[in-house]
């Protein structure tokens, strides 16, 4: 199983099922809600690796950002903790881009959405319900966390032993992009930017068509043609993890392990 496409995976051995959730397409979508969301220009996220997908889904969220507000500056908070030192995090961020309204991270769960809004602040959540749908929901439906993604790999996996007990030749790829999707989104948003994000989804969550209309949008070149080579005007997501870059327009923050954060916000 893999978050996005590689090249490093064609051909696949016949033995080898390769499962692609297309996380970019709610990144990107996380990036279009953030900044409708949002009154600042100025946009935080933390970033657990300076590597690979992680990477790739930080562009992807700065497109987002910059699909809504050409304006948009994002910093990457680089700290490799997964989220689990929001705090530190969250207090770096006062202290380098003070204007900030919302913060994104990579931890599996919300990390910091209890103190948050009640400072006027929010953040993009990332869950991933691996054994229950039930997973963290309680939290997610308070006006504390703007979206989040869900991934019920339980379903997902039983309908893939399903195809192959009934038959259905599974060499290779099998694609199951549908699993990645925003939900949850706060009720603090506003219902004509909910709408605006959901239509958004709709249109690069092309399913049935099998259809990532996304890669090929002229911002969406526009954006990732300063990362990698991005031929016929068109994203490649087979290439777009070799050898990928951070955008050169996000700022970059290394947070160190010896700050001490403040005791409140």
């Amino acid at each position: 199983m893999t978050r996005i496409e590689t090249e490093l995976n064609v051909p696949l051995p016949k033995n080898l099922i390769f499962v692609n959730l297309y996380e970019q397409v709610s990144w990107f979508l996380k990036g279009v809600l953030a900044a409708d969301f949002s009154s600042s220009n100025d946009f935080v996220i933390q970033l657990p690796i300076f590597q690979g997908s992680f990477v790739m889904m930080v562009n992807f969220y700065y497109s987002g950002l910059l699909y809504v507000n050409p304006n948009a500056n994002l910093t990457a908070l680089i700290h490799n903790d997964f989220g689990r030192n929001a705090e530190l995090s969250i207090n770096v961020s006062h202290v380098q881009i003070p204007n900030w309204e919302v913060y994104a991270h990579f931890g599996s769960q919300t990390t910091y959405s209890g103190n948050l809004s009640s400072v006027g602040r929010y953040e993009i959540a990332n869950i991933l319900s691996v054994h229950s749908p039930l997973l963290h929901y309680a939290e997610l439906s308070t006006n504390t966390t703007l979206a989040t993604s869900i991934i019920e790999l339980h379903p997902l996996w039983r309908d893939l032993i399903l195809d192959g007990y009934n038959g259905e030749d599974l060499t290779g790829r099998y694609d199951i992009g549908s699993s990645v999707s925003l939900s949850n989104i706060s009720p603090v948003v506003s219902d004509s930017i909910v709408k605006n994000v959901l239509k958004l989804e709709r249109k690069y969550k092309d399913v049935e068509k099998k259809t990532r209309t996304l890669f090929c949008e002229d911002f969406i070149y526009d954006t990732m043609r300063r990362v990698f080579p991005t031929p016929n005007g068109c994203v490649d997501p087979i290439h777009i993890i070799e050898g990928i870059l951070l955008h050169p327009d996000i700022h970059i923050y290394v947070l160190n392990t010896t700050y001490q954060p403040r005791t409140s916000i």
